[in-house]
């Protein structure tokens, strides 16, 4: 299958005069979604999991939609769950980029897609939140691509997920089909656009990985270098991966955790504060002057 162009790709999101009002019919009990307020990293705040699958999807795509269009929180920290790795290798560190990929590549080859978490921020790092208790939004996409009754995963990993409240039977009952999720995601410009949307995830290449399966209903290419190509054609030149970002900093970031609560930007969640990490933590290297040059470092 060869890669696909810019022209190919579908667009079907239009902008929109800044700052409109949602639809009134979005305003329902359902999917009610207030004005956002900008969020100041040095004030504490509550973490707001919405949880979508079959029966809120569209809605909640369209609140993303709007948001990213009409508002300055065009910035998106995401992060996936998968079910862990089959091949390793314990001379992982060691191996070059290529041979990296090529096992990323095994696993993404053979698994299947669980969870989408995504939170929006704007330019300056401020989170969008809901009024009025100043609460983060985060949405959690319920993927069905995976069921752990007859596909192959890692059990750990499984057995993880669930500690951590992951309904499994949700996903069997409402969840979405990852080709579905690309196509929306294509359909309302989150990705594929005109790189008005920026990307923020932590050692994201599995992210990546599993969205380039989805969005091109193929496995990840054998070639690295297509790889990135399409990393780059459906997420554009600003994508900030922070585990690589902060490497320079290490030592003044003792523990990612520990900066983000003194901080005052993450207070226990249900789930997925893996996004609001790392929205947090490029806010505290933008202090510590990291670079947007490092933004592709180690995708």
């Amino acid at each position: 299958m060869a890669p696909p162009t810019k022209s190919s790709i579908p667009l079907f999101a239009r902008r929109q005069p800044q700052y409109m009002h949602p639809p009134h019919h979005l305003r329902s009990h359902y999917t009610n979604f207030p004005d956002p307020t900008l969020y100041s990293p040095t004030h504490k705040t509550y973490i707001k999991i919405r949880r979508v699958g079959r029966q809120n999807f569209a809605a909640e795509m369209y609140n993303i939609s709007y948001l990213i269009h009409n508002t300055p929180f065009n910035v998106v920290s995401m992060d996936s769950e998968y079910p862990g790795v089959i091949y390793g290798s314990s001379d992982m560190q060691y191996r070059n980029p290529l041979a990296q990929y090529w096992l990323m590549k095994a696993n993404i080859d053979q698994l299947g897609l669980i969870q989408v978490g995504f939170t929006l921020s704007d330019s300056a790092d401020n989170l969008a939140t809901l009024a009025p208790r100043r609460t983060i939004v985060v949405w959690e996409f319920a993927i069905f691509d995976f069921d752990e009754r007859i596909h192959p995963h890692n059990p750990e990993s499984i057995s993880m997920l669930k500690s951590r409240a992951l309904n499994f039977e949700f996903h069997r009952v409402e969840g979405i089909p990852s080709y579905d999720f690309a196509r929306a995601m294509l359909d309302i410009g989150l990705v594929g656009g005109a790189n008005e949307v920026h990307c923020v995830t932590f050692h994201g290449a599995y992210d990546f990985g599993y969205l380039i399966k989805a969005l091109t209903r193929s496995t990840p290419p054998d070639s690295l270098q297509d790889f990135l190509n399409l990393v780059q054609l459906y997420f554009g030149e600003h994508i900030y991966d922070v585990k690589y970002m902060i490497k320079p900093f290490s030592y003044l970031l003792q523990s990612f955790g520990t900066v983000l609560i003194d901080e005052g930007q993450y207070r226990p969640a249900e789930a997925h504060p893996g996004v609001v990490y790392s929205v947090g933590l490029r806010w505290q290297l933008g202090h510590l002057g990291a670079s947007e040059n490092n933004c592709w470092l180690g995708v």
